[in-house]
């Protein structure tokens, strides 16, 4: 499993106090000794259009210690969720080049605005209506 180091863990009877990205300081160090080196673990493969980083856990046995994240299968309703997000996002990001054009003195082109909200409406229906993950995969390109 791929590992990140750079990170800190204060561990107190046993339990997780805090994680850290930092080194704590020395007056850190002073106050709070229990601080010692860890490393993020990632799983081996992960398939960002189907899988989600969903929560860890703790290996406090390990040298250094470990922390462990964990992934899941998204559902066909959640990839289609991300899908139309992104679609909405780029819908957007038109939007917001027309508005600054405007604002910059040039034309707020409503034809291309309403050509791209054609070309989201379709898209949309078409990742509504796909029943499988392969079909949405290809959709994505």
């Amino acid at each position: 499993m791929p590992t990140v180091s750079g990170f800190w863990i204060r561990v107190v009877d046993g339990q997780v106090k805090g994680v850290r990205d930092i080194e704590p300081t020395d007056g850190l160090m002073m106050l709070e000794p229990e601080w010692e080196p860890a490393v993020e673990v990632t799983p081996d493969t992960f398939d960002d259009f189907i899988e989600s980083m969903e929560g860890h856990t703790y290996n406090l046995s390990s040298t250094p210690k470990q922390i462990v994240f964990n992934k899941r299968t998204l559902t066909i309703d959640e990839i289609k969720t991300n899908m139309i997000n992104s679609e909405n996002f780029k819908f957007s990001g038109i939007v917001s080049q027309q508005t600054q054009n405007q604002i910059s003195g040039g034309m707020f082109d409503t034809a291309l605005i309403e050509n791209a909200r054609n070309v989201l409406n379709t898209k949309i229906n078409t990742i509504e209506s796909a029943t499988s993950i392969d079909e949405l995969r290809t959709l994505r390109g």
